[in-house]
């Protein structure tokens, strides 16, 4: 049969575009655009050090580095204090140490009055100094391996029912284990003593744990996964899949695929459609069989292949007999086709969207809904040559309707009027 279309669609000139040199209208490139950072690890990013009446030390660095520039002994604390049931850890540079006293570890609340000029070793103390001297509740406890400039000190405060403990690591390695930490309601705050000229110190409130530390409150939130990297320049290029097993037969550069047999069976396209990006592609009805057979956009979640008819959950599909599923759910019962009409399907995956619009013959004739957002998952072009001579051929190198750019620009108008913004995310990955 001839491939001429309908001129009102200016598909005609469209089809004889040579591929290697067609543009793909619009489609943007910008899916490849890099993952969302990932969030800094820990629920107190936003603690530092706290200027307490008495202390006079520099703090720089957005008061997460203190440096004592005089003799006189000095101890502050974090701003957050850490609640009875909590886990925290955090992290300190040691960037000079000078004095045996200088250190760090925690203070009960009812110190943070009195402690600024002393050296945060009394009761109600938990902390290890410089010479390798620690405190328990004031008490001292012993003498070990000492910290020097360029440590780096980690600190991991566990108030947790049956803990109570403080843990303290030198270079990652678990160094020193403080007990008996109050089980009342009190809070307990992190807590310096860059004790006289010249100490210094910076701290990383929001840093990792080693990691030997298995305590789930701790652990990062996984990154959410990148969008796919599909390279949009291959749609023109695209073609059906043969896969294996399939009994189907593939000519025209397997833009033509046909069911000889009576297994039920579909195929999908090679390039799926990520999210974020719109794309249009056009069918020609070559031969028709059962009530079944029809045109589809299937995830790549989705069951396909042999014994399919791609009417499950997953596809959006369009039968012969006027049929049109929503994921896998039947909607709808109006408009079918025959042999000789031209099929186009626009899936619309912009936020907020999630649409395929299905055209006869250049008119529109249903529009599904419920296409996911989800960045992990591609939408494909499908056709479901059912059974007994079925045959359709794919044309992916075409533009879209007029109507399809006027819809795209009415959605765009009203997303911008309901924003208050004239943000245009979204219109038209196609032109």
């Amino acid at each position: 049969m001839s491939l001429e279309l309908p001129g009102a669609l200016n598909m005609d000139k469209a089809i004889i575009m040579d591929p290697e040199r067609a543009p793909v209208p619009g489609i943007s490139a910008a899916i490849k655009a890099p993952p969302p950072p990932q969030k800094q690890i820990g629920k107190y990013t936003e603690d530092c050090w706290r200027k307490l009446s008495g202390v006079n030390a520099v703090f720089s660095d957005q008061d997460l580095t203190l440096t004592n520039t005089t003799n006189t002994t000095q101890t502050t604390v974090s701003k957050i204090g850490i609640p009875l049931g909590a886990v925290r850890y955090w992290q300190i540079k040691v960037n000079n140490s000078s004095c045996d006293a200088c250190g760090m570890g925690v203070v009960h609340e009812t110190k943070i009055g009195d402690i600024a000029n002393t050296h945060a070793d009394s009761s109600n103390c938990w902390k290890w100094e410089s010479v390798g001297r620690f405190y328990e509740n004031g008490n001292r406890i012993d003498a070990t391996e000492r910290f020097r400039t360029g440590d780096n000190v980690g600190l991991l405060c566990d108030r947790r029912p049956g803990h109570h403990t403080l843990t303290i690591f030198k270079n990652g390695a678990e160094h020193k284990v403080l007990r008996n930490l109050p089980e009342n309601e009190c809070m307990l705050f992190p807590a310096l003593t860059p004790c006289c000229t010249n100490d210094s110190f910076t701290t990383d409130f929001a840093a990792a744990p080693p990691a030997s530390v298995n305590i789930p409150e701790l652990m990062p939130t996984p990154p959410p996964p990148p969008p796919p990297t599909v390279d949009v320049s291959l749609y023109p290029k695209d073609t059906w899949k043969e896969v294996e097993g399939l009994d189907m037969e593939f000519s025209n550069n397997n833009l033509t695929v046909t069911n000889p047999g009576k297994k039920t069976q579909c195929t999908t396209s090679l390039y799926g459609i990520p999210a974020g990006v719109s794309r249009y592609w056009a069918i020609v009805v070559e031969a028709t069989s059962c009530s079944a057979c029809g045109i589809a956009v299937t995830l790549d979640t989705a069951q396909t292949g042999i014994g399919s008819y791609a009417d499950k959950a997953g596809c959006w599909k369009w039968e012969k007999i006027g049929r049109f599923f929503a994921n896998g759910v039947l909607v709808s019962q109006s408009t079918g086709f025959v042999e000789g009409d031209i099929l186009g399907v626009f899936v619309d995956r912009a936020p907020n969207r999630g649409t395929v619009t299905f055209f006869k013959n250049g008119e529109e004739v249903c529009a599904l809904q419920g296409i996911p957002e989800d960045p992990a998952v591609l939408a494909y072009p499908t056709v479901v040559p059912c059974c007994n001579g079925a045959s359709f051929t794919g044309l992916f190198n075409l533009p879209p309707p007029p109507e399809v750019k006027k819809q795209q620009q009415e959605a765009a108008a009203a997303e911008a009027a309901a924003t208050t913004t004239t943000s245009t995310s979204g219109l038209g990955s196609l032109f």
